[in-house]
């Protein structure tokens, strides 16, 4: 009962912080004015009447907010802040911290008590709920498979899911473990080493019997050790949004 009403108590407050904080996303902007959005560099917010319209630049550009247009992604900054307003914004090489923005002032932040910052949430987020986009190869040969679960090779607390060649590093609640075998977050088993690396013993071998023909035309029977690589897989359909138009220099 009392892990109820605390779950409760910590998912009510997270909701009025993401109500405050996308409406003091224009409070100080004037109508027609854009602010970057922390989703994603390419994202922006179009404030009119107070309130912010979700939009994202065409693929290949970023939006720029000194600008106030959608640039090549060479040309743009994505930790720049927009001179107006407040925005926290990711920081590319933490997931624990993140960027505040006030009016053009930008100030680094780190996310209390092992908290992520949720690029959607726009601000922390227990971590078991954070997509965190991370630089490693681990996702690199799952590219083409649409979006499965990795386990984390250090610590089988965590795990990454692989969506198109890109790495999200996430983590199971708290007293949870990874399990690679069921691609879920269980308890403790002989999967995991507590909150050490995960058990690299393969899977169960299978032994399958094989003729092979000799250059005398001999049938000789051998025996073939072979290992079954599993992998799991979930397929996602993204709903169709509505976003405002982008902004675009004239040239």
């Amino acid at each position: 009962m009392i892990q109820t009403i605390t779950l409760s108590y910590l998912l009510l407050t997270l909701l009025n912080v993401t109500h405050g904080l996308t409406s003091s996303i224009c409070a100080t902007v004037r109508d027609g004015n854009y602010v970057r959005s922390s989703r994603s560099c390419n994202s922006y917010n179009l404030c009119m009447y107070g309130r912010p319209q979700h939009g994202t630049c065409p693929k290949g550009y970023a939006f720029n907010p000194t600008n106030q247009v959608c640039e090549t992604n060479f040309e743009v900054d994505c930790r720049s802040c927009s001179p107006f307003g407040i925005q926290h914004i990711a920081n590319p090489d933490n997931c624990q911290m993140y960027y505040r923005c006030v009016n053009g002032v930008r100030t680094s932040m780190t996310c209390p008590n092992e908290l992520l910052f949720d690029r959607n949430f726009g601000d922390c987020n227990v971590a078991s709920r954070v997509l965190c986009e991370v630089k490693n190869n681990i996702c690199e040969p799952f590219h083409s498979l649409g979006l499965i679960t990795v386990g984390d090779p250090l610590d089988c607390s965590s795990y990454y899911r692989c969506l198109n060649g890109k790495t999200f590093e996430a983590a199971c609640p708290p007293g949870l473990y990874y399990n690679p075998y069921t691609a879920n977050c269980e308890a403790y088993g002989n999967f995991c080493q507590g909150a050490g690396p995960l058990i690299t013993t393969p899977a169960p071998e299978t032994t399958t019997r094989e003729y092979v023909t000799t250059a005398a035309t001999t049938a000789v029977p051998t025996t073939r050790t072979t290992v079954r690589l599993v992998y799991f897989t979930t397929t996602t359909t993204l709903a169709p949004s509505t976003t405002t138009r982008a902004p675009t220099r004239r040239r």
